[in-house]
């Protein structure tokens, strides 16, 4: 069965932004798919492909919203893999 699309939201494409920019461009628009409930859901994966969590797209600008959560800490709040410690990514420059 074919999956209706629809653009992002600004908010769904911020947090896919986000998603991208912590684990790699792998996550982009190809990757997600939308629930029956029109929701956009999408498998992050890490740079070398291994999947991570489940997104849901539509429904984390909502609870960032409730909670009060700023930009910044979206990927520490709802994003980060349960058990993982938060490391980021390498900027290119040596240590």
């Amino acid at each position: 069965m074919e999956q209706l699309r629809r653009p992002l939201t600004t908010d769904e494409a911020r947090i896919l932004g986000v998603l991208r920019d912590q684990f790699g461009p792998a996550n982009n628009l190809d990757a997600v798919f939308f629930t029956d409930r029109d929701e956009a859901i999408i498998f992050a994966t890490d740079s070398n492909g291994v999947p991570g969590i489940c997104v849901n797209l539509s429904f984390i600008p909502v609870m960032q919203r409730i909670e009060g959560v700023a930009d910044a800490d979206v990927f520490e709040k709802y994003l980060r893999p349960p058990g993982t410690i938060a490391v980021p990514r390498d900027s290119g420059g040596s240590s």
